[in-house]
């Protein structure tokens, strides 16, 4: 038979198959059956796109060219129930003429001298494994001009093996319709008064055979009330039957991380740039999607176009509806939210829960909603756009530690006085504070991958608290002076920090300021007296300069000083001014002595100078209102080693020295325990006994006798 008498048989096929004459055309180009090689074709493409169907057709009209013929259906699902030599026992069967067990023949007798010189047709259809092509078709085995198709959705299995890959198209618009129409009516048209039912059934199964072949099929025979009900349907629950066969490709990847790939594109990133996808999973996720994407691409359920991820819509209808099934009747329970009236009564409700991994990034009608709360769901990897979220008011992800996107619209919310980003530590970056001209606290400690502070373009004077504690912010943008309501700025333990802006002045409203564990940080500002309503100063860890001066701080309360190597000089001596002082932590510092000036502090309550190892003198008078002196583990210190001290004073009314080692705090807390018993129920008046308790005291018993009255209290500490 010629190619040319091929042809004309196979426009004179069934009516039912529809659009069929091209495809079989080209393939069998491909084949090229005049020639004695052994070839092997591959028909290459997504699940119900009609390759089993092709190749079932073109076996038909050449087989009886050949003087073997072997049809091998369902591969992969035979594989699983009846194992590889169940297939091989059906192919030499079927090549051989007899029932043939694959144990009791000589396989390389039978290859050697029964098979390699009979030509044959063989089609290996729905192969998923290269096991699966090595058991059943090597072209050693069989005579010249034999010809292997393989039909698979797996272009990687196809590629090591086979001569050419055909990959079947999807129907074009006329072809689509009038399969549609042999389906659903019986005839070559459809009807007139149902032509645009079908055409939007038709949008719907772009172009797939078995999508439309089912649908029309359900439709046949049914009223038009029946199909506009069967097309709301479709949009919230897809044809099960499509779903079934399309899930197979799905059910098929081997690793997690690849059906993860697929759900991501699915519900987030069809038609986005390949390129940002896989930064955006690589950051957020801690894997590398590459070979993912490669592998779904092989395996069709994805396609590029340039560098645009695609698929087909029925297959992102099957990811979402694997989504759906992880928890059909409460979307705060799902992996992934798309659709805004799943998203919406979740964030509304506080109903979502830590197995939220993504949202959309374009989500409609949030316009009511003032409150989202994600915190702690940790597959969370970008964050939805709010742009259409215009009256939110507070905004929490704190623990979201996947997060790498936040979409730039979070900058333009106007209303919003509350963003709390504590622990997201993959985020790297923040888009501009555009228009937060309601914001008021701001949270981004702990965010240990953000290394910059966004710039700040619009009225931010609402801000009140800032959080940075815990960044990796190297400097401060010169625009934040801009925020001069700010009266809480967080900036400890931000490591990498190496300055403060000249701005920093601008913020004269601060009340709190904390560089505690700034360690690169190039000292301080020398002069601070544009901060005269600070009332905390936190500057530990850090390198301060002799030069710096606390002068004009005239509000200041709670100063730390701790661990920054002070040393006597004119920083010590200025402490002095800060007559509103309250509590003071110079521990672990390398001064010998405090001034004598310590005395002017006034409302001093707390002195903190342990671990200050080279401490020898304390000043000889101490403020009156002084109520505790810690003093521990300083070693060197000549007025009172290893003792603690209470004293009645007039102003604070006891004040207690502890000057022990640390060796000593087990008996310590005791005796704490005890002077906060006497402190809490006293009554002093102007009893100024002083009561002493050396070393060896505190390993006896210790006995506390109260007897107060109005006017006096005696404590005897044996």
């Amino acid at each position: 038979m010629s190619f040319t008498r091929i042809n004309q048989t196979i426009l004179s096929e069934s009516k039912d198959l529809v659009a069929m004459d091209s495809r079989i055309e080209e393939l069998l180009s491909f084949l090229e059956i005049g020639l004695l090689d052994v070839r092997i074709i591959g028909i290459w493409g997504m699940k119900g796109i009609g390759k089993t169907t092709l190749a079932r057709v073109v076996a038909k009209r050449i087989r009886a060219r050949f003087e073997g013929y072997s049809y091998l259906a369902n591969v992969r699902e035979a594989t699983e129930k009846q194992g590889l030599e169940h297939l091989q026992e059906q192919l030499l069967s079927d090549l051989l003429k007899s029932n043939v067990k694959i144990q009791n023949i000589d396989m390389e007798d039978v290859i050697g001298h029964r098979l390699r010189n009979k030509k044959a047709l063989i089609i290996v259809d729905d192969v998923d494994e290269v096991e699966q092509v090595e058991a059943l078709c090597d072209r050693t085995w069989f005579g010249p001009g034999s010809r292997i198709i393989i039909t698979s959705t797996d272009e990687h299995v196809l590629r090591r093996y086979v001569d050419k890959i055909y990959q079947v198209k999807l129907l074009t618009n006329d072809e689509a319709l009038q399969l549609f129409s042999w389906k659903s009516f019986q005839k070559h048209q459809v009807e007139e008064s149902f032509l645009k039912l079908s055409k939007d059934f038709l949008t719907y199964a772009k172009g797939l055979p078995l999508a439309i072949k089912v649908l029309g099929s359900f439709l046949c025979n049914r009223p038009q009330s029946a199909w506009s009900s069967a097309l709301d349907r479709l949009k919230e629950n897809p044809e099960k039957k499509i779903v079934d066969v399309l899930k197979v490709s799905f059910d098929g990847l081997s690793l997690e991380t690849e059906k993860k790939v697929f759900l991501d594109i699915a519900c987030f990133f069809k038609g986005e740039n390949k390129d940002r996808v896989i930064r955006i999973l690589e950051t957020g996720c801690g894997y590398r999607p590459e070979i993912d994407i490669d592998v779904l691409v092989e395996k069709s359920l994805v396609t590029l176009f340039g560098r645009n991820l695609w698929m087909h819509d029925l297959i992102q209808e099957l990811g979402w509806e694997i989504v759906r099934r992880e928890c059909r009747e409460r979307p705060g329970e799902r992996s992934r939210l798309w659709l805004s009236k799943d998203i919406i009564p979740v964030l509304a409700n506080n109903k979502g829960t830590s197995a939220i991994e993504s949202l959309s990034t374009s989500i409609l009608c949030w316009s009511m909603l003032q409150f989202i709360d994600l915190s702690d769901s940790q597959y969370l990897i970008m964050t939805p756009n709010f742009k259409e979220v215009p009256n939110l008011e507070t905004l929490v992800l704190q623990g979201c530690t996947r997060l790498v996107a936040v979409h730039p619209s979070v900058g333009l919310l106007k209303k919003l006085t509350l963003l709390n980003m504590r622990y997201c530590k993959s985020v790297e970056s923040l888009p501009p504070f555009i228009s937060l001209e309601s914001l008021k606290s701001l949270t981004l400690s702990a965010c240990s991958s953000l290394k910059k502070f966004p710039d700040i373009e619009g009225n931010m004077e609402s801000l009140l608290e800032l959080n940075l504690d815990g960044t990796a912010i190297e400097e401060l943008p010169p625009s934040f002076g801009l925020l001069t309501g700010l009266t809480c700025l967080n900036l400890g333990d931000c490591k990498d920090l190496l300055y403060l802006p000249s701005s920093i002045q601008y913020l004269r409203s601060l009340k709190s300021l904390i560089l505690a564990g700034c360690s690169k940080l190039d000292g301080i500002p020398e002069n601070l007296n544009w901060f005269e309503f600070l009332e905390m100063l936190d500057l530990s860890g850090t390198a301060l300069s002799q030069t710096s001066s606390f002068a004009g701080l005239s509000s200041l309360k709670n100063l730390n000083l701790s661990d920054c190597n002070l040393i006597e000089g004119a920083l010590l001596n200025g402490l002095a001014s800060l007559y509103s002082l309250e509590i003071l932590n110079l521990s672990g510092n390398k001064f010998v002595q405090l001034p004598q000036s310590f005395s002017q502090l006034s409302k001093l309550k707390h002195l903190d100078v342990s671990n200050c190892g080279r401490l020898q003198l304390m000043p000889k008078e101490l403020p009156s209102s002084l109520q505790h002196v810690s003093a521990q583990d300083c070693t060197s210190l000549i007025d009172s080693p290893n003792e603690f001290k209470m004293w009645a004073s007039p102003v604070s009314g006891t004040t207690t020295f502890n000057c022990f080692n640390s060796s000593q705090n087990q008996e310590l807390s005791t005796l704490n325990y005890i002077l906060w018993a006497v402190k809490s129920r006293r009554h002093i008046g102007g009893d100024k006994r002083l009561v002493f308790c050396g070393k060896q005291a505190l390993s006896k018993s210790i006995n506390c006798f109260l007897r107060y009255s109005l006017k006096e209290c005696t404590t005897c500490i044996v």
